[in-house]
Parts: C-alpha cells; structure tokens; sequence
C-alpha cells in the first residue's frame, strides 16, 4: 500500500548475503469490517531460513513515525511468532486486531528477522538457532478504522485527504516536462495519503483535458476528475 518513506522495504544486513525470504507487498491492511488478515512467506533461497516475527506500534508509518505503546496489551496479536521454512516453502503468518473500535487509523511495523543455518553448525548450535547470515526487513500493517470515514477536496491541483482512512491516488495526463524519447506517452502518479494531509500533483498538467484523477479505497476506485 504506503509508498512512504519510512515503508519502504529496507534491509539491515550482518552479512553480505542477500535476503532469502520474500515477504510480499510493503503494506498489509486489516479492513474495517475485518478483524483480522495473513501475509505469505516465501523462502527463495536453496537452505533453511529461521524468520523470527514481532510487531511494534508507530505514530505514522511516515518517516518522522515512533514507536508508541499500544492501548491494549493485546491489542494486536500474530501468530507464529517463529519458524523454520526449508527451501522453496511458504508458510502464512496471521495477525488478529483486538483494539478499540473507534474512528482512528492504526499503524504498525512488522519487523521479520531472517537467519540461515549452516549445515555444517553442528546439533547443539543449530538447536540455539545459531545463524550464518542473518537480515531484518520492515513493513507495515494497516488497521483501518472500525468507523470508517471516506473524504477528499480536489483544488488547483492538490487532494486533501479529509476522512479518517488513507487512500491510494491515482492521476495521469500529460507530462509537464515530456520524454524527448516517447513525447506522447503520458505521465502516471501513484502514492498514498493519510487522513488530514494534502499533496500536490507534480510533473503532469492538470489543466489538460486528458488529466485524470481518482482514488483507491482498497478495492472500490472513487472517479475524482
């Protein structure tokens, strides 16, 4: 989903190796009539992976986000918290949302850590899960408000973001500064936007006849200009 800063897929390597797991998109969402939902695993690499799965609650998933207590102790639950995943294996991890109902959007940072075990660890080792290589990579859940609020101004080439819920924008015209190489091929403008924030519209012309502007409830695509 958030095209953020700070959702970003990022590593922070130990070693030089690259990541073997593949955790799917950056965003997951749990909607507002849901209290739960799962995101796949995938292990992409030729050895064991030992991923390890924890949850922090954040201000925004924006950069300038911290990391703030939740309001429940169980707030939001996952499952497993742990696993092994052989080669070439997926394996699904659920998150449950037992928070307020309210009218207020949720964040969290879902961090998995990826260790590989060397077959050359012997037994002792490979029980404390002593690894070769080891990454973290962050990304971020969603929680959308149980009282969900769907609202937007358009002006002069800038949304506002006025309801309780973000949404993806979607805008395409002509570019303001076209591509000598292909000068009819329009522009395309893809982001997301938290409620009580405005954006502007950069790099098409919104005046143009061929611009257009509509935004993403997740599934439900809401015609804008």
């Amino acid at each position: 989903m958030f095209s953020l800063k700070s959702a970003i897929f990022f590593l922070l390597f130990v070693s030089s190796s690259a990541l073997a797991i593949n955790v799917g998109k950056i965003t997951t969402i749990i909607p507002a009539d849901a209290d739960s939902t799962s995101k796949e695993l995938k292990n992409e690499a030729d050895s064991v992976r030992i991923v390890s799965i924890s949850a922090q609650r954040i201000s925004s998933p924006m950069d300038e986000g911290v990391v703030i207590n939740p309001e429940k102790v169980d707030e939001l639950l996952l499952t497993p918290t742990r696993m092994v995943m052989p080669a070439g294996t997926s394996n699904i991890v659920k998150f449950y949302y037992h928070g307020n109902a309210d009218n207020k959007e949720r964040y969290y940072r879902i961090i998995f850590v990826d260790e590989g075990v060397s077959e050359e660890l012997d037994n002792a080792a490979q029980k404390n899960g002593k690894g070769m290589t080891r990454a973290v990579v962050s990304t971020i859940l969603v929680v959308q408000p149980r009282d969900k609020k769907v609202d937007f101004v358009y002006v002069a080439g800038k949304i506002t973001n006025k309801g309780n819920t973000s949404f993806r924008v979607n805008a395409t015209g002509t570019c303001l500064k076209p591509n000598p190489e292909s000068p009819t091929t329009p522009c395309t403008k893809n982001f997301y936007l938290m409620p009580n924030t405005s954006r502007a519209i950069e790099d098409i012309n919104v005046t143009d006849n061929h611009f257009h502007l509509g935004i993403w409830d997740l599934k439900q695509f809401i015609p804008v200009k």
